[in-house]
């Protein structure tokens, strides 16, 4: 993250300018054209680079393009259009004014106007309000963005933000952990009073802000930013407006999160969720993300659970029972197929402090657990052992064949496997077809 200097001379800035976007700016006379958003703001901060967000007095539709330049209509009623030129990409959106009633989240009323003065009120923050002009190569600074950019401050433009649009509390966190930036504390207090807004906001919206906050480090390359998003979801409560399935979740599960990749981050936050399945299908995450993220969790917790005892959120009571070596194998090799994102996964677990043990493990015991894990892989590697049913030396046809109803066949395989993860040197098939037939006499 750059220092914040003290002054910032922004007579003398200069946004550096793609030769595509001069281009554009050259068809139009005389209208202005302006660069407004993340790009200006991060230009200011020493931030790198947003995407380009223009906007003007005109319409989009009506806006003059060079040639080789190709427009799409994004949102019609807004007048907003993307621009792809020279392997370039652009969002023009004209001027307006917008009217909201007092339950909705979408502008009521539209109203199209011919400068940044009536235009900066519907924008969040102040940071993201500081118009650059691309015809004079001045900033146009309203509401004191410059500023707050330059000392890295999250500053609501007016009280209303958040009423007008909810989501913007999710927005909020986001853009304050992709830059480091710090909310205000009047912005931190309209949020905090209206967080039920949220109850509003469509499941993809939220989702999609939650993960863009899990990836946040990602975006500016600000370091740790993904875990000061999660520490601020739990902070203000906002967890719980996203779904109810997250519960009370501990602020210190965050440490978990220090070192583990973008994929698996949100397999660790719902780790400690109270119930993960609802919030996968509150948010309505795809049959693909949801069955990858049980499978890791359900995989986690036959080590944890399987290992040693306590409640896991009051709903199971185990006795201790250290597994016996050859059930610790049987798990390995039965979730081979995601083996080292549950790996990954404990070994995320070793970040808990102390204080915030996880079923009463200490980092200890859970590096124990990931030691024997990847002791067991070698082993399953070296000894060529068979990590699914298709990898047995044998097919449902082939028992058919050997005289084996087909009523049994799923059965007779998963017989047959559970045998050959112990001792793979039986995965032959003349053998299994004889071990195949000898289970179905003692049945």
């Amino acid at each position: 993250m750059p220092k914040k200097k003290s002054i910032f001379d922004k007579n003398n800035f200069r946004l550096k300018i793609p030769a595509s976007l001069q281009k554009i700016v050259e068809c139009n006379p005389p209208h202005s054209v302006y660069v407004v958003g993340g790009t200006v703001r991060n230009a200011i901060a020493g931030l790198e680079g947003s995407d380009w967000d223009i906007c003007g007095p005109i319409n989009g539709e009506e806006l003059k393009l060079p040639e080789g330049a190709i427009s799409n209509v994004i949102q019609s009623r807004l007048g907003v259009v993307q621009i792809r030129l020279d392997d370039d990409v652009y969002e023009y959106t004209p001027f307006r004014v917008e009217e909201y009633l007092s339950d909705s989240h979408t502008p009521e009323k539209i109203e199209f106007v011919d400068g940044i003065w009536d235009d900066y009120k519907r924008r969040d923050f102040a940071c993201n309000a500081v118009y650059y002009n691309l015809s004079t190569n001045k900033l146009d600074d309203i509401c004191s963005g410059v500023s707050d950019s330059h000392q890295h401050i999250l500053r609501m433009v007016h009280d209303r933000v958040f009423i007008n649009d909810g989501l913007r509390i999710l927005r909020m966190v986001r853009i304050a952990a992709e830059t480091g930036f710090d909310i205000e504390s009047q912005t931190s207090k309209a949020a905090t009073s209206n967080l039920k807004l949220l109850d509003g906001i469509s499941a993809e919206r939220k989702r999609v802000e939650l993960d863009k906050i899990l990836s946040a480090d990602i975006r500016y390359n600000v370091e740790h930013a993904h875990i000061e998003g999660v520490a601020k979801l739990i902070n203000f409560g906002i967890l719980e407006y996203i779904s109810d399935g997250f519960g009370d979740i501990n602020k210190g599960m965050c440490e978990c999160l220090k070192d583990i990749e973008p994929n698996l981050r949100l397999a660790v936050l719902l780790y400690f969720c109270q119930d993960p399945s609802k919030v996968l299908s509150d948010l309505k995450y795809s049959n693909a993300i949801t069955k990858e993220c049980k499978d890791i969790l359900n995989a986690t917790d036959l080590f944890v659970l399987k290992n040693f005892s306590d409640k896991h959120n009051g709903a199971m009571d185990f006795a201790i029972k250290i597994l016996k070596p050859h059930q610790f194998r049987h798990i390995c090799v039965e979730n081979f197929d995601i083996i080292d994102d549950v790996l990954k996964l404990l070994k995320a677990l070793t970040n808990l402090n102390s204080s915030d043990k996880l079923y009463n493990l200490d980092a200890q015991e859970i590096g124990w657990i990931c030691d024997n894990i990847s002791i067991n892989i070698e082993i399953i590697k070296s000894e060529n052992v068979p990590t699914s049913i298709k990898a047995l030396d044998i097919d449902g046809n082939d028992l058919i064949k050997a005289g084996i109803e087909p009523s049994n066949i799923g059965a007779v395989l998963k017989y047959l496997w559970s045998y050959c993860i112990d001792d793979p040197s039986l995965n032959i098939k003349r053998m299994l077809k004889k071990m195949a037939k000898t289970y179905v006499k003692s049945e």
